[in-house]
């Protein structure tokens, strides 16, 4: 196994997603960060959260062969190609969007960075929390343990899967809100270029679209990571 990262924090602000691997495992956590103005729940702060989480976690699979499911909740992109298949399996949780999607015409409306646009953000994250880790919302890991049998898992023999692609939504936005690329080509781009180039890829996206107008969207830039996995044999 091959593991490649990259990660880029939204400008000016730390970055809250959290990546790391050993060499037969990989982690990427995407921090719910909030708008300036709004509580994250945690005193020391989202980045510290994922940092701890996302440490813990690898420290655990490192440990022995423990069951340990593979969490894909909220954000997160797990994008698999397998072998027989022409198009990847794209593994994604999308109920904190299918939740939030009834409550963003306001935010969407207005320029993305501008003070209207940064409160109507805000309003609409509180608003999310109401459906945060309760039936009929989303899940994300917090400190509710219960958050942990609500994640998307399964399993696929290690000898099908060519690569694999892990991938916080800032960094697949190039695929699932922008439209610039498709799943194939993003796994083209990680295993010929790099994870690098695709979050600059991001990057130039959002910076050709400063007020939203194209893509709608709550962060005008957002913490990207990327993640490639590639998977050899010998004969």
């Amino acid at each position: 196994m091959r593991v490649t990262f990259a990660a880029q924090a939204a400008p000016g602000r730390p970055n809250e997603d959290f990546v790391a691997a050993t060499p037969d495992a990989a982690v990427l956590l995407d921090g719910a960060g909030t708008p300036p103005g709004s509580d994250s729940g945690c005193s020391h702060g989202v980045a510290w959260y994922s940092r701890t989480l996302g440490s813990t976690l690898i420290a655990s699979i490192s440990q022995g062969p423990n069951p340990l499911p593979e969490l894909v909740p909220a954000d997160s992109v797990l994008v698999l190609d397998i072998t027989g298949t022409p198009d990847p399996t794209v593994i994604c949780d999308d109920r904190e969007a299918q939740a939030g999607a009834r409550y963003r015409a306001e935010m969407d409306a207005l320029d993305s960075g501008s003070d209207t646009h940064v409160s109507a953000h805000r309003r609409h994250v509180e608003t999310l929390r109401s459906y945060r880790n309760r039936d009929g919302g989303f899940w994300v890991a917090a400190t509710c343990p219960l958050a942990a049998d609500q994640a998307l898992t399964g399993n696929i023999p290690a000898d099908r899967v060519r690569a694999a692609a892990l991938l916080s939504d800032g960094a697949s936005r190039l695929v699932d809100r922008f439209h610039l690329t498709t799943w194939r080509e993003a796994l083209d781009t990680l295993d010929q270029h790099g994870p690098a180039n695709l979050i600059s890829e991001v990057r130039a996206a959002e910076h050709s679209d400063p007020h939203g107008e194209r893509w709608p969207r709550g962060k005008t830039y957002d913490d990207a990571t990327a993640a490639h996995i590639s998977f050899t044999t010998t004969e």
